[in-house]
């Protein structure tokens, strides 16, 4: 699964691409800083931050499935 975030205006919208996920795009609520959730699939978000405060991944955590870690790729 290929996971791609952005920012849409003052929110954050999702689209997962691979085998078997929801094609579309969806919302991605915060909790905080660094955690986020969907109300689609009640999937978690959480960004690891270096140093500098950029992300540089996200886990990505839904129940039933183990926890995937992603590092974000070059714009």
């Amino acid at each position: 699964m290929k996971l791609t975030i952005w920012r849409d205006g003052d929110k954050l919208v999702g689209q997962c691409r691979g085998e078997k996920v929801f094609k579309g795009v969806f919302d991605i609520y915060p909790e905080s800083d660094t955690n986020f959730f969907d109300k689609f699939v009640y999937t978690q978000y959480t960004f690891i931050k270096n140093d500098q405060a950029e992300v540089t991944a996200v886990i990505h955590r839904q129940m039933g499935q183990p926890d995937c870690e992603g590092r974000k790729l070059k714009d």
